[in-house]
């Protein structure tokens, strides 16, 4: 490919390359392609399959999904810092709406890039592909079923509903800046959204990416400080938003509970467990009893390792940390409080709570040195390759690449607990040679020794001339199982001291032998005995091992297999009686619901019924007023007929004057 720094410094930009070490990005700068594209041409067409991932580096696309434009993604976007479309077939039309340049990968070096640096452990990436598709949120129905949500009142639900505000977004548009201050409470109603982080330098981090029905934002709040990443919409969206006084009121009171040392240490003393949310080396510094440890920036992906079923305090040396790891954990799920003090004013003030043993780092203990080293190891001292090499690197790295692969170390360092462990229980030499199988061995060695010295001081009294010592190795009589006397048995006078050094002949045959022993055919054909003897011999206890180890692999498989079947039927009936249980509540509500809806519709009948008596009894009195008013005028017009019109009196000539 192109070694044009601009074109490599746009690659080294794109999402998750951006987080690779530099060595793996040299390699997938190597193994990538430019490929130029002129205004209006394809770069890949809907439907086609191929095994390459799409970066745009430079000018502007649109992608078309069923003849139709559902996204224009220019290269100085956001958005343009991911791929295209995952590899394999695509999902949209790629067009070139202006000269563009194209960044093509083939999957299988991306792959291999991605697996060395673990990254393909982590989260995945959106691609553009997932942005341009439009999906329905439910917002609110995901809110309600979190585990956040299944613990606030009712009525603090209906009054965060109430007093969220919607806002409207547009692609690009910082939500939140790094350093600002923590004012609201965030959820994505509609789009994508990225959170990153400067780190010295001014370069971005790449942390990572929210979907409809996530929600951000609680930390600053929780914590009271400013925000310490920033989000930024990848396309248009609408969020809504709770206030800070809203969310303190509403969310964080009703969950969030702070304990004294006093009632951490007796929640610890019935069961409950610390968990220290501090990085593994001041864990080891100060290690509290009872105590688990999981980094506080890790705690949204380790969550998982903790038990639903158990209450845990957590605690690190800043309180408001300690505060956003509890929420962090609440969010998922986990029954959590958070000590309201540090942890080196909790060991001040109770020193009991100190631990001797971290189940994390094993205890100091010395190690017997194996044949060739010549020295005795420290197992703190002793560790092995990787890590060897991680701390060489920690010490190398600056601030800036700590913060990058701190998520990455600390999944490594979990990775090699087993190996650790198993390491731990390695017996050593010293102990194995007090076990049976060591002492029979050795005194077979013994038996060995002793026989040689008398074959040996017999050959000088007969003073025969020696066999060339080129042949038979000592070292090889070792694995002999001490119950095989046959050779003890043997008539093996005569036999001359060899080499112990020399490599045992692999081969059968006898030619191969063929003038060794001339002058004595008998000590030839006991040699030749033995060794058939204790090949059939290495032959036997080899399969045997071969066939106790595929023995043991299929019990262990059979009994995870087991356990797995097991665990994964107890995690479908607690699923099945925890839903359960919501829907009860949530019938049991509708129900109460559908009660009060039914005695409102009840008491509007009645009184709509009350409403149509009373019209029919001012009809009935209005009539009666009619035929009185009738009865009036006809009483009038009669009277006027016999007496006529009166004379109009002073008041009326008073009135016409006026």
């Amino acid at each position: 490919m192109s070694t044009n720094p601009e074109r490599e410094a746009a690659v080294r930009r794109m999402v998750p390359i951006n987080r690779l070490p530099a060595e793996n990005q040299a390699a997938l700068v190597t193994a990538s392609e430019f490929q130029t594209v002129f205004d209006g041409q394809v770069v890949y067409f809907q439907g086609h399959q191929d095994d390459f991932i799409h970066y745009l580096v430079d000018g502007t696309v649109e992608l078309l999904w069923n003849g139709k434009v559902v996204i224009r993604l220019s290269s100085n976007s956001k958005t343009a810092c991911r791929a295209l479309d995952k590899p394999g077939r695509k999902r949209h039309t790629v067009r070139a709406v202006s000269n563009c340049v194209v960044l093509r990968i083939p999957r299988a070096a991306y792959d291999a890039q991605l697996e060395e640096a673990n990254f393909l452990s982590g989260p995945r990436q959106l691609e553009v592909s997932e942005i341009a598709t439009e999906k329905s949120s439910n917002w609110m129905i995901k809110m309600l079923q979190s585990e956040l949500f299944d613990r606030l009142p009712a009525t603090n639900i209906q009054k965060i509903f109430g007093r969220m505000e919607r806002v409207t977004v547009s692609a690009n548009e910082v939500v939140v800046s790094q350093g600002g201050p923590g004012d609201y409470y965030f959820v994505i109603e509609r789009g994508y959204c990225e959170v990153s982080r400067q780190v010295n330098g001014g370069k971005e981090i790449h942390l990572a990416d929210l979907i409809p029905g996530d929600a951000f934002g609680e930390a600053a709040i929780i914590a009271g400080n400013t925000r310490d990443a920033a989000v930024t919409m990848l396309c248009d969206g609408t969020l809504m938003r709770l206030s800070y006084d809203d969310f303190n009121e509403l969310i964080r009171a009703p969950l969030l509970h702070a304990v004294s040392p006093e009632t951490a240490i007796a929640a610890v003393d019935d069961g409950a467990e610390w968990l220290d949310i501090r990085y593994p080396e001041e864990y080891v510094k100060t290690g509290l009893r009872c105590s688990l440890n999981l980094p506080y920036n890790v705690l949204r992906l380790q969550a998982k390792r903790l038990d639903k079923s158990k209450k845990y305090i957590v605690c690190c040396d800043d309180t408001t940390q300690s505060a956003v790891g509890a929420f962090l954990l609440i969010e998922r799920g986990i029954d959590v409080d958070y000590l309201d003090e540090t942890i080196s004013n909790l060991v001040a003030a109770h020193p009991s709570v100190l631990t001797t043993h971290v189940t994390q780092i094993h205890a100091a203990g010395r190690v017997v040195a194996f044949p060739g080293t010549g020295r005795a190891m420290n197992t703190n001292a002793q560790s092995s390759p990787s890590q060897r090499e991680e701390s060489a690197m920690d010490e190398r790295q600056s601030d800036e690449n700590k913060l990058e692969n701190t998520i990455e170390k600390i999944d490594r360092l979990y990775s090699q607990k087993e190996w650790e462990a198993e390491k731990a229980a390695r017996v050593p030499i010293e102990d194995y040679a007090q076990t049976v199988t060591g002492q029979r061995l050795a005194d077979l060695i013994d038996e060995i020794d002793e026989k040689r010295s008398g074959l040996t001081s017999a050959e000088r009294s007969n003073d025969e001339p020696a066999v060339p010592a080129s042949r038979l190795s000592l070292d090889e009589l070792i694995n002999i199982a001490p119950d095989d006397s046959e050779l003890s048995r043997a008539d093996t006078a005569g036999v001359l001291l060899v080499d112990t050094h020399a490599p045992m002949p692999l081969a059968q045959d006898d030619s191969l032998n063929d003038g060794l022993f001339d002058d004595d055919d008998d000590i030839t054909q006991i040699i030749r005995d033995f060794e058939y003897r204790m090949r059939d011999y290495v032959e036997n206890v080899a399969h045997k091992r071969a066939s106790e180890v595929e023995a043991r692999y299929q019990d262990k498989l059979k009994r995870l297999r087991k356990a797995a079947a097991i665990e994964v039927r107890k995690r479908q009936d607690l699923s099945r009686r925890r839903y359960e249980q919501l829907y009860k509540k949530k019938e049991l509500g509708l129900r109460a619901h559908y009660k009060k809806l039914m005695a409102l519709a009840n008491k509007i009948s009645e009184q709509k019924a009350q409403l149509q008596q009373a019209k029919r009894q001012f009809d009935e009195k209005l009539a009666a007023a009619n035929a009185v008013y009738k009865q009036v005028e006809d009483l009038r017009k009669t009277l006027r007929q016999h007496i006529g019109d009166l004379p109009p009196g002073p008041e009326s000539d008073k009135r016409r004057s006026a």
